[in-house]
């Protein structure tokens, strides 16, 4: 029996605009492509969308395997499972797998037959990546 975790986190994560520099910023690109509503220079609110998109992520891994044989069989089977929690909030995967190995054997050893199966489970919950490029947009260094 094997058991890994592990996090993961953004590691450059970059300086966003705060809200007058986006409206800024957004306003002069609506203006430079002459079409588009402006915002109003006036926001109730300055939202880090990094900070509300963004979270550690964590890992798991979990593995156990049993083996063993005689003279006339020997036997391995394995299962695993692999989860993974994004670092956008919400981003999910986890993978199942499950092998099996056998071998028989026949007539002293003179005669084998090896049986393998490997089966895998995988469930994905990606985000948009919109969400993570709109807050990107939002940040200086992209300016």
């Amino acid at each position: 029996m094997k058991h890994n975790a592990g996090m993961k986190k953004m590691l450059n994560k970059v300086n966003m605009a705060d809200a007058s520099q986006y409206i800024q910023y957004y306003n002069e690109n609506i203006a430079g492509i002459g079409r588009g509503t402006q915002l109003k220079a006036q926001q109730n609110y300055n939202t880090n969308w990094f900070d509300e998109i963004l979270q550690n992520g964590t890992v798991y891994n979990n593995t156990i395997n049993i083996s063993g044989g005689s003279e006339v069989v020997d036997y391995f089977l394995s299962a695993n499972n692999f989860t993974e929690n994004g670092i956008i909030d919400g981003s999910k995967f986890v993978r199942n797998t499950i092998r099996n190995n056998n071998t028989y054997k026949f007539l002293d050893n003179k005669l084998k037959f090896t049986q393998t199966l490997n089966l895998s489970f995988n469930k994905s919950t990606p985000k948009p990546f919109s969400s993570f490029n709109d807050a990107y947009r939002q940040t200086l260094w992209h300016r």
